[in-house]
């Protein structure tokens, strides 16, 4: 299987570290900052989200238990009325990116929960026929693009081109 590269483990690392949300009156723009001080990266909104959602919405919101950084992440732009986006891995920096609108390659994750044949195995030879499968020339650590379990059990995290999740996307 495709080796994640070590940056990028770096950031998936730092993404999975823990903390509570506690958010009164906030924008986009201050949660973000906020997360970013606590995960020691910057995030930035790539224009290409703020047309989409309601970035201009202000949020109450907080969680009881702690989080992961990239639940974090999902939770605040589900609450902007952002459903569907990427993450870029950039040097010291992660941009949140609306898929259809960027050209590069993106961390995107996907739940299996909803197949009824669901199982650890299962998902492995979800990933490896995926690998197999789908434009499987461009996956590799010279183009940093990769497949891995994501955080939950019923989670894959992929790390490609538009073109490439969506076709991806179809197999769901």
């Amino acid at each position: 299987s495709p080796a994640v590269p070590t940056a990028h483990r770096t950031i998936l690392s730092a993404l999975g570290q823990t903390r509570k949300l506690n958010y009164k009156k906030q924008t986009i723009d201050t949660c973000m900052k906020d997360l970013s001080k606590s995960l020691g990266i910057k995030i930035q909104v790539h224009e290409s989200v703020m047309k989409i959602g309601q970035p201009e919405r202000v949020i109450d919101f907080e969680t009881e238990e702690p989080v992961s950084h990239q639940t974090a992440i999902r939770l605040v732009m589900q609450q902007f009325g952002f459903y569907e986006y990427g993450l870029v891995f950039g040097d010291k920096q992660l941009t949140i990116v609306h898929g259809s609108e960027y050209p590069g390659t993106f961390l995107c994750t996907y739940s299996l929960m909803s197949r009824s044949d669901f199982s650890i195995a299962e998902r492995e030879r979800w990933m490896q026929s995926t690998r197999n499968e789908v434009f499987s020339d461009t996956w590799g650590v010279e183009n940093k693009t990769w497949i891995q379990p994501g955080e939950s059990i019923f989670e894959v995290a992929i790390y490609q081109t538009q073109k490439v999740q969506t076709e991806i996307r179809k197999r769901m």
